[in-house]
């Protein structure tokens, strides 16, 4: 074979195999996409996981009493925080927080916070769970420093 012949025949195997990878890949673009297919995954990023709430409050044991006070905040003016407690079992006192909207008019959409106070009779030892609304949360609560008197927290009342 001389030199030409040699050419035209590598520029056709050339031409060839760059046609064959544009076929190639216009199918594998054009395709509809397999249920499994990473292709058909959604547009939109999932959303992230719900964090979850904390609820940080001072705490101090004096005289046969656990004493938590602390702010919340509210996602309104007109919301209300009221709380209550249960004893459990293995000296485990269950928290309640409860958020409630009394109002049916319009309101600021303004955090605002609310404080709260409790005092619950129970041993020293006594482990705490906490929930706002129904929903579990994290109770995150900071001994109070030896000269700090809880049972003189004050309330902010609403009036």
């Amino acid at each position: 074979m001389d030199k030409r012949s040699t050419q035209i025949i590598v520029a056709v195997v050339v031409v060839a195999v760059a046609l064959i990878g544009y076929i190639y890949y216009e199918r594998a673009w054009n395709r509809a996409p397999a249920e499994n297919d990473w292709v058909n995954a959604p547009a939109e990023p999932p959303a992230p996981a719900q964090e979850r709430v904390i609820i940080t409050a001072k705490h101090a044991y004096q005289n046969g009493k656990h004493i938590i006070a602390g702010e919340y905040g509210l996602p309104t003016p007109c919301h209300t925080l009221d709380t209550k407690y249960t004893l459990a079992e293995n000296n485990t006192v269950v928290i309640d927080f409860l958020v409630s909207n009394p109002t049916q008019g319009a309101c600021a959409q303004v955090v605002t916070p609310a404080r709260f106070k409790i005092e619950i009779p129970a041993p020293g030892d006594a482990k705490f769970i906490a929930r706002l609304n129904g929903q579990d949360v994290t109770l995150n609560l900071i001994e109070a420093g030896p000269g700090e008197d809880l049972s003189k927290f004050e309330l902010y009342i609403k009036g």
